[in-house]
């Protein structure tokens, strides 16, 4: 079994198991959510989230920091693949000429000013 961070690639866990994705930047509802889960008595490695920490403005540095000091098994999203490989944007392929492309280069320069390098080194090791 090949391991990452300390997480095995095949995870075998007992119940509860709680699964969450995008906490986009926003490090109050990701404390609250992290503590509604302490509150459950659900253990960290029992906890999944799917990526994207760091969209959509806020605090990226500060969610990523959190997450990655929770204990939890955190999988690799779009936005932290990008920010990793230093791409010109987050990936999500919009058309050039939407108010989502528009919006996303904003998040992501955003993102890309405010994640430090140490975070960056860390993004494609999640598993």
């Amino acid at each position: 079994m090949r391991v990452v961070n300390d997480f095995p690639q095949e995870m075998k866990v007992t119940r509860p198991l709680l699964v969450f994705g995008g906490p986009y930047s926003n490090l109050e509802a990701t404390e609250a959510f992290l503590g509604e889960a302490r509150r459950r008595a659900i253990p960290p490695r029992n906890i999944v989230c799917t990526g994207d920490l760091v969209a959509y403005c806020a605090d990226p540095q500060g969610v990523t920091d959190l997450l990655r000091s929770s204990g939890i098994q955190i999988i690799m999203g779009n936005c932290e693949e990008s920010l990793a490989a230093q791409a010109a944007d987050c990936g999500c392929g919009y058309a050039e000429d939407s108010a989502c492309a528009v919006l996303s280069g904003q998040w992501y320069a955003y993102a890309d000013r405010n994640v430090d390098a140490d975070s960056r080194l860390w993004m494609p090791y999640t598993t």
